[in-house]
């Protein structure tokens, strides 16, 4: 709020709340799904022991879908269908731990930088190294043989 070069740069939008699942802070504490500010282990809650994402944004993603469960039974067996995808297909999943997550930096934090006007030339690098990334990434993707994944992996 306080720094001048944000005016102008966000807009106002609706955003439909009756498809997520409305949770308070004390629905979050006795459903126990994500860690306390005076929590010892993390692996004490939900989050912690579902948490084995390689990237920070898959942490914030996993959080977020936590925090506010969908209530649409047909966007629920999507994202089911998107997670059975990567459990089920090893190779989609090593391939995208391995060759694409591992080199891709958090693109939220990087966008922020850039919005700001804080990027340096590091930054410029890693939003190159991202961009000459997506081919493969999608080209993964699209490799999925199974046809039941290839909807949701579309989308």
């Amino acid at each position: 709020m306080s720094d001048s070069s944000n005016f102008g740069q966000y807009q106002l939008y609706q955003h439909d709340l009756s498809q997520y699942m409305k949770l308070d802070a004390s629905a979050l504490k006795a459903l126990n799904l994500m860690p306390g500010p005076k929590d010892g282990s993390k692996t004490m809650s939900l989050y912690g022991l579902l948490d084995h994402c390689k990237t920070p944004v898959g942490s914030r993603l996993l959080a977020q879908w936590l925090k506010q469960p969908l209530m649409s039974l047909e966007e629920i067996e999507r994202r089911q269908q998107l997670v059975e995808a990567f459990v089920t297909d090893t190779e989609l999943r090593q391939t995208m731990q391995e060759e694409h997550l591992r080199s891709i930096p958090d693109l939220y934090r990087l966008a922020k930088k850039f919005q700001r006007k804080m990027a340096n030339l590091e930054d410029v690098v890693r939003a190159y190294q991202v961009a000459i990334r997506v081919p493969g990434f999608i080209g993964t993707l699209e490799g999925v043989m199974d046809e039941q994944y290839k909807d949701p992996l579309d989308a």
